[in-house]
């Protein structure tokens, strides 16, 4: 790599100070509105009185006084206001009590955030196969009734399905037993994958001192995002790597990772390739 173009690839890097990892292991229960398909798993909304509305206009569709169940087996309601049946995946619960009702701005955004990580994540069959095609089209629909400006979009470099010109994403397994992965357009998949087989890119990653490939492609993803979101710090760039990509890495692993991978001038100059910032712009 050419010294003024290695100038250009590390000004995109975050700023990295060295201090002690900011991160650390904490779980909450949240009383903010949750769509109901993900509300199943907040023992806050399991344990008091909870309203469904409809996320189109903030109406209530119906309520559950002693919480929603731990496992909700059936829920298809309509709206009246909106003239729209509504799902598990299109409905909002927030507790009862709270004083302030939420925005219609507020539950579209509740809403559409959770079909994204829905999405991009890769929602699975019956058999533990990714498929998302059919989700894809009912959130879409779903969208236009309710007058949403909301498009499938790639996590990684944000341009929409329609852009595309395809009916979906490529699925990228981080781990496959359980699996966990991530959907993405075929441009940042071969980003964050570089060239060669599962295997070779194991055996590069372990001569380059790491773990394995994940911490190569990890490594290779943060660059991507930075390139794509320029955050400011280390910080901000883990947050976002691991609420936005499905990653087996927790933030306070993924901070350490990244930490020594992104000050390293080896492993800069290995994923520093053809395919490392395709179908990006840099600014030099």
């Amino acid at each position: 790599m050419h010294r003024d173009q290695q100038v250009a690839f590390e000004g995109v890097l975050p700023s990295i100070t060295a201090r002690q990892n900011p991160f650390g292991e904490s779980s909450s229960c949240s009383v903010e509105p949750v769509v109901l398909e993900a509300a199943e798993e907040d023992e806050v909304l399991q344990q008091r009185p909870v309203s469904i509305l409809c996320s189109g206009c903030g109406d209530v569709i119906t309520r559950y006084r002693d919480g929603i169940p731990s496992r909700l087996a059936h829920f298809e309601e309509e709206c009246q206001t909106c003239e729209t049946g509504l799902q598990r995946w299109s409905a909002v619960a927030i507790v009862t009590s709270l004083e302030t009702a939420p925005s219609v701005e507020q539950l579209e955004s509740v809403t559409t955030g959770y079909w994204d990580r829905h999405l991009w994540t890769g929602i699975m069959t019956g058999e533990s196969y990714p498929r998302t095609e059919e989700y894809t089209e009912e959130y879409t629909k779903q969208a236009k009734q309710f007058g949403w400006e909301w498009k499938v979009r790639c996590p990684l470099c944000r341009r929409s399905l329609p852009e595309f010109g395809i009916e979906m994403f490529d699925y990228h397994h981080w781990h496959r037993d359980p699996d966990q992965g991530i959907c993405l357009c075929r441009a940042c998949h071969k980003g964050i994958t570089g060239e060669g087989r599962d295997g070779t890119q194991d055996w590069r990653a372990q001569q380059l001192g790491l773990k394995n490939k994940h911490d190569l492609q990890l490594t290779r993803l943060a660059i991507r995002e930075q390139v794509v979101s320029d955050h400011e710090t280390l910080e901000g760039l883990v947050e976002t790597v691991v609420s936005r990509y499905n990653s087996t890495m927790n933030r306070m692993e993924l901070f350490a990772l990244l930490s020594q991978t992104l000050t390293t001038s080896v492993v800069l100059d290995t994923v520093e390739d053809e395919w490392l910032l395709a179908a990006l712009s840099v600014s030099q």
